[in-house]
């Protein structure tokens, strides 16, 4: 489920809410237009407070008007010295993965278009791209693959599902077998204390199935 946050929304700054599952953090999909005619240094003030208000799984599709070699812009002004100190004192990191100009006119190309995203190893952006595909804008469509990375969790052995029945049949099977032949071999009580705990445990292995736990953090 998405919403809307207006407390970080503006005419330039829209913020979403993507709750995911229970156990999940939320993702916060921010899009903002930095006007190149703003007095103010970018980014703006509420795309510095949502920033400020959630560190965690943060992506960002914005217009920046700034130029920064760190982006591929062919030079740098100021604005993208600005932007550029802002991300500094972040976890957010740039997505561009080329220098294909997404604003293109009739005489000018130029990188101002960026994908940030978070840096916590959460969120990960791929396959960042200029589409070849036409735009009825001078704006370029960019093509990205998100993703969330899953925490990996073992299977593991729930003895709740274990056939006790079944285990009590194996042990006792096995224990009277393997303990008449300790005792006709002479062996020490130090070999049998191990004999009890290997057949105790492969009679569990026998009785109780695997059980698979439920995937979590599960990709949008």
């Amino acid at each position: 489920m998405a919403y809307g946050i207006d407390n970080f929304s503006d005419g330039d700054t829209t913020v979403v809410r993507w709750e995911r599952k229970k156990k999940d953090l939320p993702l916060i999909l921010i899009s903002c237009c930095m006007p190149y005619d703003s007095e103010a240094e970018p980014p703006p003030e509420k795309f510095r407070q949502a920033i400020r208000m959630w560190r965690h799984d943060v992506l960002i599709g914005c217009d920046a008007h700034a130029h920064h070699t760190l982006w591929g812009s062919s030079n740098v002004n100021q604005r993208g010295e600005s932007l550029v100190n802002f991300l500094s004192s972040t976890n957010l990191c740039v997505c561009n993965r080329s220098c294909d100009s997404p604003f293109v006119v009739r005489n000018r190309s130029e990188v101002l278009d960026l994908t940030l995203a978070t840096n916590l190893g959460t969120l990960m952006a791929s396959n960042w791209m200029v589409s070849e595909k036409s735009s009825p804008l001078d704006h370029c469509w960019i093509r990205s693959r998100i993703t969330l990375q899953l925490e990996m969790r073992a299977p593991f052995k729930n003895s709740q599902r274990a056939n006790w029945d079944g285990y009590s049949a194996a042990l006792e099977s096995e224990m009277a077998r393997r303990v008449q032949e300790l005792i006709r071999r002479g062996k020490s009580i130090d070999s049998a204390v191990e004999c009890l705990s290997a057949v105790m445990r492969e009679a569990f292995e026998a009785n109780c199935p695997i059980s698979h736990p439920a995937k979590c953090g599960r990709p949008p």
